[in-house]
């Protein structure tokens, strides 16, 4: 019984994994058209960091996208090590049945993929 409730709420985790991944893609997307926009305006080139639209940015942009950014790089690192702590608990919670076995290791490869979106090369710089 205790494994059916843990297989069960591992794939409830994991579907609720995939839904917020899909929103931070379609987010990305629109993040993406509007900073690439905003890049053209500046005569930077499309795909620009948020440090080079910062800097090529007139004030007070440069001072709202300077604070836009350090809030961004902390929310990133949170969830990084949200997402790390979650992996640890997934790992050290070694799902017996085949089903959890399978919730697991779709909620361990959504969490990595989340770290592939766009956004870390958008910060950098």
């Amino acid at each position: 019984m205790v494994a059916g409730e843990q297989s069960r709420w591992l794939a409830r985790a994991d579907n609720e994994l995939t839904e917020a991944l899909a929103e931070l893609r379609r987010a990305e997307v629109l993040r993406a058209a509007s900073s690439d926009a905003f890049a053209a305006r500046l005569g930077l080139p499309a795909g620009a960091t948020l440090p080079r639209l910062c800097a090529a940015a007139p004030e007070p942009w440069s001072s709202i996208l300077r604070d836009h950014l350090v809030a961004l790089r902390e929310l990133l690192a949170d969830f990084e090590a949200a997402a790390d702590e979650s992996r640890r608990s997934l790992e050290d919670a070694a799902p017996p049945s085949n089903a959890a076995r399978l919730s697991y290791e779709g909620a361990v490869r959504t969490a990595g993929q989340v770290r592939q979106l766009s956004l870390d090369e958008f910060l950098a710089g």
